[in-house]
């Protein structure tokens, strides 16, 4: 994503009290060249900047997202989930008696009710529900026996059916806990267009193989350096702070004008103490402690080379908080709508426009499956091509990539 370039003046204490704003930056006193150490430590500076105002502009856009997605996007998903629902219970009377349905007609039926329940993925199911938990039991028993008898038939020996197919049973894989923010936070990514396009998620929104696995001795070592880095911070931070408290603390202030403005100052040194803010605490330091330029420029080596490294952490995880940004819990929702390609959303009237295309259709293949008998088997075997049709172009799609 492109980086905006920031002037760096400053937003502390200084501007509150109306005085001139100072940038957090080493300054050359008379003919005195800045050192490469001091261009880089300014380098540093602005990078923070830069990253600051970047994170802050990306999460705007984010909740723009979020509430565009909310107020307009998850009416339609709702009425799609309510709209498959009946779709798979019209769908149920035919799975449970073919009426002259062949072998290979009866799979794709099978294949595409697992699809209808993969728009419900990661909803917990209601209490009028019951029959729907049971039919996906029963979907899914039956694509495992199908295909282990494919097995045997193509001489794969040594397989275990519970290793290769897992539980049976998959009626407890739609109650998953309600993940933070309600209703909306279960919607992980958008349906597939159409009630016979179907998505790649598992059933239920189930996926991978679960557990966790050994932590490998290169993990092992990334995160003790990790920690070693961490505590190495929170010692320079920690003496810093110390510096910035004896000289701001507004006890040790008698004049009641000084003593209140210090109180503020007090509070946004712990505050930034806390959060493991260098650069807040950095410019501070410069503005109470450092007054004069040439005190600022002719900081020690080896305090420049303390401040250098903590900024260049400051850095990594200003940058690992912007990457991991999108993948935050409450914009599960809007995940699937971001396009890493062109660093946008898509347009809110064209999903919901698609959502609501979405729902008519399957409302109406709901109410012609539950028309007159003879209609509705017309209607099913059309459904059933279409259904068949789309996994041979999602099979060859795939195949063709890799």
């Amino acid at each position: 994503m492109q980086q905006d370039e920031f002037p760096l003046d400053g937003e502390g204490v200084g501007a509150a009290r109306g005085a001139a704003q100072q940038a957090l930056r080493i300054v050359p006193v008379g003919a005195v060249k800045l050192s490469a150490a001091q261009k880089k430590f300014n380098a540093l500076v602005k990078r923070i900047e830069a990253l600051r105002a970047g994170i802050a502009r990306d999460q705007r856009a984010m909740d723009a997202a979020l509430a565009e997605y909310t107020r307009r996007i998850h009416p339609w998903t709702t009425k799609e989930r309510e709209a498959r629902r009946g779709l798979l219970r019209a769908l149920m009377a035919w799975w449970r008696k073919p009426k002259g349905l062949g072998v290979r007609q009866r799979s794709t039926l099978r294949d595409l009710m697992l699809e209808q329940f993969n728009g419900l993925a990661g909803e917990a199911p209601g209490p009028g529900d019951a029959d729907l938990v049971a039919l996906v039991a029963e979907l899914e028993a039956d694509l495992a026996r199908e295909q282990r008898e494919r097995l045997k038939r193509e001489g794969v020996e040594g397989f275990d059916d519970e290793e290769a197919f897992g539980d049976e049973d998959g009626s407890e894989d739609w109650a998953d806990e309600e993940a933070p923010g309600g209703a909306a936070s279960h919607e992980k990514e958008p349906a597939g267009a159409g009630p016979f396009g179907g998505g790649e998620r598992g059933f239920f929104g189930a996926g991978g193989s679960g557990g966790t696995r050994p932590e490998s001795q290169a993990e092992a070592r990334r995160r003790a350096q990790d920690e070693a880095r961490a505590e190495a911070r929170k010692r320079g931070i920690g003496t810093i702070y110390k510096q910035l408290a004896k000289v701001l603390h507004p006890d040790l202030e008698r004049d009641p004008t000084r003593r209140a403005e210090k109180q503020v100052l007090m509070q946004q040194v712990i505050a930034a103490h806390r959060a493991g803010d260098l650069h807040t605490l950095l410019r501070l330091e410069m503005e109470h402690i450092h007054r004069e330029e040439a005190q600022w420029a002719e900081m020690s080596e080896e305090k420049l080379a303390i401040y250098r490294e903590l900024l260049e952490e400051q850095v990594r995880d200003l940058e690992r908080e912007r990457h991991d940004m999108v993948g935050e819990a409450r914009y599960d929702v809007i995940r699937g709508y971001w396009d890493p390609f062109t660093q946008s959303f898509p347009d809110w009237d064209e999903v919901a426009a698609e959502r609501r295309r979405t729902v008519e259709l399957v409302q109406e293949t709901s109410a012609a499956l539950a028309g007159p008998p003879a209609e509705a088997k017309v209607e099913l075997r059309e459904a059933l091509k279409a259904f068949a049709a789309a996994q041979k172009r999602r099979a060859r799609a795939m195949w063709g990539y890799f």
